[in-house]
């Protein structure tokens, strides 16, 4: 059962399942929050909470404005948070999205 958790997990199977054509780590992340954004003032707080369990321990989020379910770029909010929660965790030195790709970098060589 461990293996299948692990699986539904994965990358590979995001990308299988959600008919992706790029894993989330090669997707640039959106400019700005798009309008259904939920991080956003109007968003639903229901969806940024489930939204919020998923990017700190499992993946990044694909920003539903952006053509679900072929999305062609991450979420701003969900990506803003991660910045945020990542920095204080020490992770990050700066929450920037120049410092995510240089930790990722940093860490994929490893």
């Amino acid at each position: 059962m461990a293996l299948i958790n692990i699986f539904l997990l994965s990358p590979i199977f995001l990308l299988i399942s959600h008919n992706m054509t790029k894993p989330p780590s090669e997707m640039p992340v959106m400019k700005a929050m798009c309008k259904t954004c939920p991080f956003g003032e109007k968003g639903s707080k229901e969806v940024m909470y489930l939204v919020i369990s998923r990017i700190i321990t499992t993946a990044s989020q694909h920003c539903h404005g952006s053509g679900w379910p072929n999305a062609t770029h991450l979420c701003r909010g969900a990506r803003d948070y991660q910045l945020q929660i990542f920095h204080r965790l020490g992770v990050l030195r700066e929450p920037t999205d120049e410092c995510w790709k240089m930790t990722h970098e940093t860490l994929i060589k490893k």
